[in-house]
């Protein structure tokens, strides 16, 4: 099934630390691993091919939108509007 919206995350190839962090948050908060798609059908989890700008904080994309994220408060928030949004 394909979702509603796509959450992208990096794959984490740069070694920041973040990804895995925002890796293990929305595995968590959307009951999902990486290819597949929450039980209500809202969102499909999907890894984003790493950048490799180490320098850069994660990148993060939520169907076309990207985001720099460094926490996984924040990852929080954008999965709330995402919610609510279109």
């Amino acid at each position: 099934m394909i979702g509603r919206r796509t959450l992208y995350l990096c794959d984490g190839r740069c070694g920041l630390a973040q990804c895995e962090a925002l890796a293990r948050y929305a595995i968590q908060a959307l009951g999902v691993t990486f290819g597949e798609t929450t039980r209500d059908g809202r969102f499909r989890l999907a890894m984003l091919r790493c950048r490799e700008h180490p320098a850069c904080a994660p990148i993060v994309m939520i169907d076309d939108d990207i985001y720099v994220v460094e926490h996984p408060s924040e990852l929080e928030v954008l999965l709330e509007e995402a919610l609510v949004g279109p």
